[in-house]
Order: C-alpha cells, then structure tokens, then sequence
C-alpha cells in the first residue's frame, strides 16, 4: 500500500556479571552473579523483555528466567505482566523479590499491574 508503513521491530541485548564482597565482622563470602536478557520494541508502544540470571553464594545457586510484557499507554503509564521462575540449588529455599521465601528448591510468580510515573 503506497504511503503506508509498518513499525520495525527493534531488538537489544543486555548482559551483566558482577561480584560483590559480603562480609561482617566474624566472616565473608563472594555473591557472583551472570545476567542475560533481550527486549523487543514490537511497536513503540509495546515491548516484550525476557531475561534470565544466575547467581552464585556461599554453595548456592539461584537461576531466575523471566518473560514480560510492558504496554505504555502514555508516556508516564504502563500496563505491565510478568511471568518469572527461580530454582535454587545447594540446599537453598528459592526466594523472588517482595515475595515469602518457598519452603523448597522452586517459586514461582505471575504479576500484572499499572505504573505510573510522578
């Protein structure tokens, strides 16, 4: 269709490893963490990021992935929901931020929400 034109998806690829010191005043321990993700700009309006992580503590591994979908319905408001899973491993209790650590190795989160920015 002439003068007609279809929004290009957009991709970008983000990546993190970092190590920090834990310490008190009887011990410490490295926390390192590796983290990969991509978001995909479907129009200007919606985007779809999933990512994952890993991170290394004390014998324990904890493996995050997520998937989620943000709309922006203007410039400072966004529909967002978020599919996310945690496994830990080394005898550890899965633990996702905000929520009760799980009594086991896995946890699991659905969100959904409106943010608005002041």
């Amino acid at each position: 269709m002439a003068g007609s034109r279809t929004p290009s998806l957009t991709c970008a690829v983000h990546g993190i490893l970092n190590t920090v010191r834990i310490s008190n005043a009887a011990e410490a321990a490295h926390a390192t963490t590796a983290e990969l993700g991509v978001n995909w700009s479907m129009t200007p309006f919606n985007a779809v990021v999933a990512g994952g992580s890993t991170t290394w503590f004390n014998g324990h591994a904890y493996t995050t992935v997520a998937l989620s979908n943000l709309f922006h319905l203007s410039v400072r408001t966004m529909l967002y929901a978020e599919a996310t899973y945690q496994h830990a491993s080394g005898g550890a209790k899965a633990a996702l931020p905000s929520l009760a650590p799980s009594p086991g190795g896995s946890q699991a989160s659905l969100r959904f929400g409106l943010q608005h920015f002041f």
